[in-house]
């Protein structure tokens, strides 16, 4: 997802925050990955003003059993599923 999404690593904390390198509905990525119970936060619900809504938070407190390489599969294909034109 490195070409899909740009991102820093954090300093500490339990999440990482990332943004898209081009426009997309973080929104629908949220609701396709859910429905495969995988689940991100997208950025505008962070924002009152609607800000960061090409953003993703995602929680390092994961269950390391599943099958995170899957999940991250999962989401490159839905960031391209709902890339805007």
């Amino acid at each position: 997802t490195g070409e899909r999404l740009h991102w820093l690593a954090p300093a500490g904390g339990a999440t990482l925050w990332a943004r898209a390198r081009r426009p997309v509905d973080m929104a629908r990525v949220f609701e396709r990955l859910l429905a495969q119970r995988i689940v991100i936060a997208p950025g505008a619900v962070f924002s009152q003003a609607g800000h960061w809504r090409h953003h993703l938070r995602l929680s390092f407190t994961l269950d390391w059993q599943q099958d995170i390489a899957t999940a991250l599969q999962h989401l490159a294909h839905a960031l391209d599923q709902e890339a805007l034109n």
